[in-house]
This record gives structure tokens, sequence and C-alpha cells, in this order.
């Protein structure tokens, strides 16, 4: 699959939120242009009634990462797949991606996605004491093997402060969860969502 340039990936609350469909209008309306949709307890219906209030404009920007059958009833723009996944899905859509916890995995499975996320590369956010896997010289030694390049998306801790690290190590662009959603699930303060989403687009950029 092609390589594609990116910025900064958001991955969803695991749980649904009051105001969320508003924040992601948000986002959408600022330059976000991949959304994963990762709810693991939700059931189909529940996945249904999520994506039918949000602008049907922004479907195309949206990755699921279960009940892949939504891909028959809106057009979004893909599928995400962890380590339960032997076999890629024979699902119809243009972006296929996976994630991934080790450089074993990146090299089996980069052929055949449009990206992949490598974690944790920091010290989780959303998951508390889950710690960073890798230590620098290992990163920069997979940059300079090509294990990282731009298919490869760094997910795990990712703030204001480690996003500077990211194109340093030759991720493609990085995702983010805690650093997002873990004020937001808290306060319900849109306008600071925003102001993080804006400074990380701004940070991997210089």
């Amino acid at each position: 699959m092609n390589n594609i340039n990116l910025n900064i990936i958001v991955l969803s609350p695991s749980v649904f939120l009051d105001e969320e469909i508003e924040a992601m209008h948000l986002l959408f309306e600022n330059g976000l242009t991949h959304y994963h949709l990762r709810k693991p307890e939700a059931d189909k219906n529940s996945c249904i009634g999520f994506l039918e209030q949000i602008n049907p404009d922004f479907h195309t920007r949206i990755i699921i990462h279960n009940h892949f059958e939504l891909i028959d009833y809106f057009d979004l723009k893909g599928i995400h797949l962890n380590s339960y996944y032997t076999e890629i899905p024979q699902v119809v859509c243009p972006h296929k991606s996976r994630s991934c916890h080790s450089f074993e995995e990146v090299l089996t499975y980069k052929p055949f996605y449009n990206y992949l996320f490598l974690s944790p590369i920091f010290d989780s956010i959303s998951k508390k004491g889950y710690q960073s896997a890798f230590v620098e010289e290992e990163l920069r030694i997979a940059k300079r093997k090509n294990i990282i390049d731009n298919k490869v998306i760094a997910l795990g801790g990712v703030n204001q402060k480690t996003i500077s690290s990211i194109a340093s190590y030759g991720f493609g662009g990085a995702a983010v969860l805690g650093y997002l959603w873990d004020d937001f699930s808290k306060t319900r303060n849109l306008n600071t969502l925003l102001n993080r989403f804006l400074l990380l687009q701004q940070q991997i950029k210089i």
C-alpha cells in the first residue's frame, strides 16, 4: 500500500462521552484527517447510533476498530486491526491499519497496511503504569534500518513535550489519546481540547 503523509491521528476515548460528537466535529473542522473510533465494549447498534450523529461529510475520515460490517452502512475511511486478527478481514475499503508492539511485527505487517501504530513509544497517559517499551537508541537504530519510516505511527504518551521527538525518530506521525481525552472527560472543555490538538499539529511540523 502507498505511503501517506500524516500529522496527528486521534484515537477516540474507549467509552462514549457527552459532547464527544461536538468535539469530533471541532477537530475535523480544524484539520483532523484520521479519527480512530475505538469503543471495545460498544455493541454494533450503539456504534451505528453514534455514527449517525456525525456529519456524513466527515465519515471518510473515520477508521473503525471493530464491527467492520459498518463499512457497508457508512462511507467510512477504513478499519484498524490488533493482535486478535491473524488475517486481514475481506472488507472493501480504502484504508487498513494495524497495531504493533515490536519491530518484528512492523517488518512483518508493513507491506500490507497503509500504516502501523507502534507502541508504547513513551509512557502512556491513558493507561497508568503502561511504560515505554523502547529506549532512544533502539528507536534511532530502527530509523537507520528503515524499520521506522513514514508508514509507522508513534503511539503512547504523546503530548506537548514528547511530540518534538517524533520526527527525529523517523515516524510518519503521532497518534494521540490520553493527552486530549483525559482532561476532556472531566471538564468537557472544547476550547482546551482544540488548543491541545492545534499545539500538537504545530509542533510536529517544526
